[in-house]
């Protein structure tokens, strides 16, 4: 199967996106995506297009849940599907149309492929290699748990094994009962049937004391019956005695309010008439205050004046007092072209004299030079100047060239020959080579000298005694086998040091439940029967004062009762307690048995520290053995990590030394044979080897010195020469290109009238004093007539400003200023008196509007003063009081004579008013105190009986209590052997399944291993030696110390071959070795099954360029098998895969 497109009209950021996924021979593409592009929701969509979109998905950000779709073409030898994937929990395989097709119909593609074997298996990405990776580099599993894992798309199948067995110990291990289940269960199971036997209750027991408590609960029933009547009688004569004086004072009340002959009248009428008087009196005086008012503006308004003309001429005020500035700008702007106008008078006869006119008018008849013209002059004059100073500087050049030619020639006549030093030249190297030896050979003998020294203190340190050779060749364990006796020491401490936590948490609790058990002794007796004595004291005392005060309040009455009501439930609350230690004492018990468990664990943990203590003896003892052969004294598995990396770290400076050493010795040679040479080259006996190079050093280079003057004299020639020849060249262009200008400039001078006698720069002054008096009087002809205007518009402002203060009759003043000033303060006055004018009568007229409504409003309150007055059957408004004071009495009456209907309410207590009256009015309050007095004496006697019968019903439940704690201990029992038969059912049941999967994974494992380990052995191989470029040359089988096969790599070092161990391959080389266990699993699978696309998800971000050359010829050649998509969001490997792999068809996702 593969893709031959990918279509999304609606999931994640993408919206009616498609990929064609063309085939070119080599099924292979490069999906490039920069961030944000959609990489990782393409990668989602892929899989969700053949197992459905997830019920809660991340995916709809943009589109919502019923418009997501998903799906593409795809295509295998034989038919094509194009299919949609919608959302949902059914029919979400739909066809272009919209229609639902069975998932039936994507299965004949996808086979026995599932979701999940769909990720693993086709799905690679940079974490899955990690881990791959990490794993061998770990050494984890056997060779048939790395092959069987990689045919499962990466799944740890050891980390799968290793938990069951983990599991299964946890259950159950030969006779260990610690941290096992089944062992101490059917221990629990056996103990606890013991103990249920042991602790029944006996029948005959229960039914006798059950007999017992009902009648002791009778005859309490009875004793508390009678207590409580005499209780109750007593509170209802109290409630009497209390009710009496409030019901005095309500007939009192009553006969009050008959004799009260006030009118009835609603409760609000006294305020509503006060209220309504008030308001008249209020809206009378407004009504004084505002006729006053009108009187007083209708006088003021008569006394401001009139002046309409002053407001007809408005406009003409306002135009002139807005003009005023304008008029003052004027005058200040004439005084300045005054001066102006004679400043350039004088400024244009001075450019007439520079100019050579007889006077300033001739200005105006010179002809304007044009800024064309201008800019022109100026750079052919600067033209001329930068030509002559050329001209110039080559007949300085041609001078300078001739006499270094003479003096060149001079020298070459002096020199003599000189011997040829291309052997001794050569010789010198040699020996400059060496002597940079011999500068590295001190250094060398120096860095010997400290090995040694290292090498000694290493040896001290690690106790040997032997040769290097020796030390080099001994057996070490290596540094896994250390940690993991390591690990085991630390275990056992571990454990020795949990038991000891766990005892010390024991003693603990120990501590703990004693002192609750000390508690509860002493709390036992909380109340004494002197707290009940003195509790009943003041009951009763409290019941004799109700008795004897009749004459209290009735709020004071409630109190009293209130608090009568408390000590009663004190006294009882206290005899109750008294008769309930029994519980007191069952807590006691609990916290006993606590205890005594408590002690058990305790011991239990001290065993269990007992025998930790002997395993880590027993290692310890073992441990001893395995290092006899490492001459030293015995070392724990820390300090022998550090004696392991010291050991290693004398090896390499036994290495170190001999190789500088060998280095050494082949710098003595070369140096012995370069001496010989120089003695022969200088005919000397001299052996010390820096004194013969600066000999021939020195020879050498006075040869090379009069060989070098010879060559640089002849160079410097040749170059004068060349010089002299380029000089001439440059002159003459020089002058050729000066005489061009020059003729140029004379046509343009000639074309304006200027001499051709002056100078270049004379002639551009001349052109710009020109062009200034030309300007100079373009500016001095329009400040004359802009003088002309302002004169004009002073005297038009002047005559406007008499004009219309004569008509307004204001004195004629001689400044114009002060003229307008005081037509604008004239305007301004009698803007405001109109302003008031008006005000005064809007105000008048708005007061004028409200006095029919106040005068209709005070008519209306009085009506209804009226009206109150006749209700309240008063003679007039002055009899008023009178008749509200007799109001305001029946209202007080009526509200004391119902408070002391409520208080009679509450002490009826339920009954009703009228009934309870009744009550109160039959009482004989003499015979009242008597029948108090009888009760009272005859609530001692009932209190001793109920309590009496209280006690010994507690006694006989406390019995009941104890026979009941014995019965449910031995219930207790009986469910703790159930729960450990259920525990001992389900957990033995468990161990069995764990076992024959275990067993059923290791056949199956071992099983591939044996029918897989060749075909899987020489794929991997192939992939392995390709990817890393031939370096290795495959994978092979090596059996371990304990006989278990394990993965290897074969490197490759010339015609030998190395046997490399997974741990000790680089982080890179194991990420390749993991690839191509994966790869070569899914080209097996291919060969038995239908082609799936491989995905690969950044996988090549861990890779440098070499490594990444080195893969894509591979994937490329995979994809003659199956599709191969590639995603990342790296340019770079793009570059690299068009550098490499041109098969390779290139995508890019829209940002």
């Amino acid at each position: 199967m593969r893709f031959d497109s990918i279509n999304i009209p609606a999931f994640g950021p993408f919206t009616e996106f498609n990929q064609e996924f063309g085939n070119s021979g080599y099924d292979i593409h490069l999906i490039y995506g920069a961030n944000e592009a959609g990489k990782s929701s393409l990668l989602r969509g892929i899989h969700q297009m053949f197992f459905g979109i997830p019920s809660q998905t991340k995916d709809n950000f943009i589109h919502p849940n019923p418009k997501l779709r998903i799906g593409g073409t795809i295509s295998n030898t034989a038919a094509s599907l194009s299919f949609l994937r919608k959302k949902g929990n059914k029919n979400t395989l739909l066809d272009h149309q919209g229609n639902s097709i069975d998932d039936k119909e994507l299965g004949i593609f996808l086979g026995s492929v599932n979701g999940e074997f769909f990720d693993s298996m086709f799905g690679l990405d940079t974490q899955s290699l990690r881990n791959g990776a990490d794993a061998l580099l770990a050494g984890k599993g056997d060779l048939g748990t790395q092959l069987f894992s990689a045919s499962l798309g990466g799944t740890p199948i050891d980390s799968a094994i290793q938990k069951l067995e983990s599991e299964a110990e946890l259950l159950f291990k030969g006779t260990a009962a610690k941290n096992k289940t089944i062992l101490p269960a059917l221990k629990a199971y056996k103990e606890g049937e013991k103990l249920a036997k042991s602790t029944a209750t006996k029948v005959t027991a229960w039914n006798s004391l059950i007999k017992e408590i009902k009648a002791a609960q009778a005859a309490f029933d009875l004793a508390d019956k009678e207590f409580n009547a005499n209780r109750l009688e007593i509170v209802k004569l109290n409630s009497l005695s209390s009710a009496l004086p409030s019901y005095d004072k309500f007939i009192q009340l009553s006969r009050d309010l008959v004799e009260n002959e006030a009118p009835e009248v609603s409760s609000d009428f006294v305020d509503r008439f006060r209220r309504t008087l008030a308001s008249y009196r209020d809206l009378a005086r407004q009504l004084q205050i505002l006729q006053q008012n009108i009187a007083t503006r209708q006088n003021e308004l008569s006394s401001i004046p009139k002046a309409s003309e002053v407001l007809e001429q408005q406009a003409k005020i306002e135009s002139l007092g807005s003009g005023l500035e304008t008029y003052r700008a004027n005058i200040e702007i004439v005084e300045h072209l005054r001066l102006d106008i004679e400043s350039a008078q004088a400024s244009l006869e001075l450019f007439a004299d520079q100019l050579d006119l007889s006077s300033a008018d001739q200005i105006n008849e010179l002809t304007t030079i044009s800024e064309s013209r201008h800019s022109q002059y100026k750079q052919l004059a600067h033209t001329l100047n930068k030509q002559e100073q050329q001209r110039q500087s080559a007949d300085a050049e041609l001078v300078d060239a001739e006499a270094r030619i003479a003096r060149h020639e001079s020298e070459l006549k002096n020199f003599s020959s000189f011997p040829d030093t291309s052997e001794m030249e050569e010789l010198i190297g040699r020996c400059n080579s060496h002597q940079h030896e011999l500068a590295q050979q001190a250094e060398l003998e120096d860095k010997s000298h400290d090995l040694r020294h290292s090498k000694n203190i290493l040896k001290k340190q690690l106790q040997l005694d032997i040769e290097d050779v020796e030390i080099a060749s001994m057996i070490v364990p290596s540094e896994n086998a250390i940690q993991l006796e390591q690990e085991r020491e630390n275990e056992l401490r571990g454990k020795i040091d949990a038991h000891q936590q766990k005892i010390e948490d024991y003693n603990e609790e120990l501590a703990g439940e004693q002192a609750q058990l000390e508690q509860l002794k002493a709390n036992a007796a909380l109340y004494s029967h002197a707290d009940l004595r003195s509790a009943r004291q003041e009951r009763d005392k409290l019941l004799d004062q109700l008795s004897d005060n009749h004459a209290l309040e009735a709020e004071q009455q409630k109190q009293a009762l209130s608090q009568l009501g408390k000590l009663i439930t004190l006294a009882d609350k206290i005899a109750d307690t008294l008769h309930s230690n029994a519980e007191n004492i069952a807590n006691a018990q609990t916290h006993l048995a606590k205890i005594e468990t408590l002690t058990l664990k305790k011991q239990n943990s001290q065993n269990y520290k007992q025998e930790s203590q002997l395993e880590l003896d027993e290692w310890a003892q073992q441990w001893q053995s395995r290092c006899t052969s490492i001459p030293a004294k015995t070392l724990s598995p820390a300090d022998l990590l550090h004696w392991r990396s010291q050991w290693l770290e004398l090896c390499e400076t036994i290495s170190a030394l001999e190789k500088i050493d060998r280095s050494l010795e082949k710098t003595r040679g070369r140096s012995d044979e370069l001496v010989a040479a120089m003695q022969s080259t200088l005919q000397l006996k001299e052996t010390h080897f820096p004194a013969l190079l600066t000999t021939l050093k020195s020879e050498c280079k006075a040869a090379t010195q009069a060989q070098g003057k010879v060559e640089a004299t002849q160079d410097s020639l040749a170059e004068a020469k060349l010089k002299r020849q380029l000089s001439n060249e440059k002159l003459d262009a020089a002058e050729s290109a000066l005489a061009e200008s020059q003729a140029a400039w004379g046509t343009l001078c000639t074309i304006d009238n200027f001499s051709s006698a002056i100078t270049a720069d004379q002639v551009i002054d001349l052109i710009q004093s020109r062009k200034s008096a030309q300007q100079e009087m373009i500016r001095h002809q329009a400040n004359i007539k802009e003088l002309t205007v302002k004169d004009e518009a002073i005297k038009v402002f002047e005559a406007a400003t008499r004009k219309l203060t004569e008509l307004l009759q204001i004195a004629d003043q001689a400044d114009v200023n002060t003229s307008v000033a005081m037509l604008k303060q004239q305007l301004t006055t009698t803007q405001q008196d109109h302003t008031k004018a008006n005000t005064i009568t809007a105000a008048i007229e708005s007061e004028q509007k409200k006095l029919p409504q106040i005068e209709l409003q005070i008519k209306d309150l009085k009506s209804q003063l009226e009206k109150q007055i006749q209700l309240a059957q008063a003679n007039g408004l002055d009899d008023m009081e009178r008749a509200i004071l007799a109001i305001e009495n029946k209202k007080k009456l009526t509200e004391s004579l119902n408070s002391q209907r409520d208080t009679l309410t509450q002490l009826a207590k339920g009954l009703e008013l009228d009934a309870f009256i009744e009550i109160l009015d039959g009482v004989e309050r003499d015979q009242l105190a008597d029948k108090l007095e009888k009760l009272t004496k005859e609530a001692q006697p009932l209190q001793e009986i109920r309590d009496t019968a209280l006690k010994h019903l507690d006694e006989l439940k406390h019995q009941q209590s104890q026979l009941e704690l014995a019965s449910a201990a031995a219930a207790g029992h009986k469910q703790d052997a159930a729960n450990a038969l259920a525990i001992l059912v389900k957990d033995s049941e468990r161990f069995i399944r764990l076992q024959y999967a275990i067993h059923f994974l290791k056949d199956q494992v071992e099983a591939y291993r044996k029918e897989s380990q060749g075909p899987m052995m020489e794929k991997t191989s192939h992939y392995f030696s390709a990817l890393t470029s031939h370096r290795y040359s495959g994978v092979a089988a090596q059996l371990d110390e304990k006989g278990h096969p394990q993965l290897v790599a074969i490197r490759q070092e010339g015609e030998a071959q190395t046997e490399i161990h997974t741990t000790g391959l680089s982080e890179g080389t194991a990420d390749q070795l993991y690839l191509a266990l994966r790869l070569a699993a899914i080209d097996l699978h291919l060969d038995k099954h239908t082609p799936i696309p491989l995905i690969l998800d950044d996988l090549l971000i861990t890779f440098d360029d070499d490594r990444t050359k080195a893969l894509l010829p591979v994937l490329a050649e995979l994809s003659k098998k199956t599709q191969v998509l590639i995603f990342t969001h790296h340019q770079h490997i793009c570059e690299i895969a068009r550098a490499h792999a041109p098969e390779i068809n290139y995508h890019q996702l829209p940002a």
